[in-house]
């Protein structure tokens, strides 16, 4: 007979355990991961291609060229080219150190109001 009460005695407790914790991670767990999960929004920054450098040499010579094509053009001919002036001097390149390929990023960023309340809406929260 004792066994019996025994084995319901360790059934009730079992069972209890059992409904606590799910009761626990429904109301207490879930929860706080969504609401943590809602906090954030997650933004790809696109990969940046690598870019060779300028040499001295090459700015200066694309400089030049771009002097010659701008000493080219006939400037004061029509009534536009009186009203802008022209400056040559503009058309410089300056050296320019190779950047390295940058990888795709990701960014976490803090939700806004709309997307954190939509968020939660979506989740069955509020």
């Amino acid at each position: 007979m004792k066994t019996i009460s025994n084995k319901k005695t360790i059934f009730i407790i079992v069972s209890s355990l059992l409904v606590l914790g799910v009761a626990f991670y429904w109301f207490q767990v879930r929860p706080s991961r969504i609401v943590h999960a809602c906090s954030w929004t997650k933004m790809t920054l696109a990969a940046v291609p690598a870019e060779p450098g300028i040499t001295q040499e090459q700015a200066d010579a694309q400089s030049l060229k771009n002097y010659q094509q701008c000493k080219a053009i006939p400037h004061g001919s029509t009534s536009i080219d009186r009203i802008f002036s022209f400056d040559c001097s503009e058309h410089s390149v300056s050296m320019k150190p190779p950047t390295p390929a940058q990888p795709e990023k990701v960014v976490w960023n803090p939700a806004t109001k709309d997307e954190y309340t939509f968020c939660l809406h979506d989740k069955g929260l509020k």
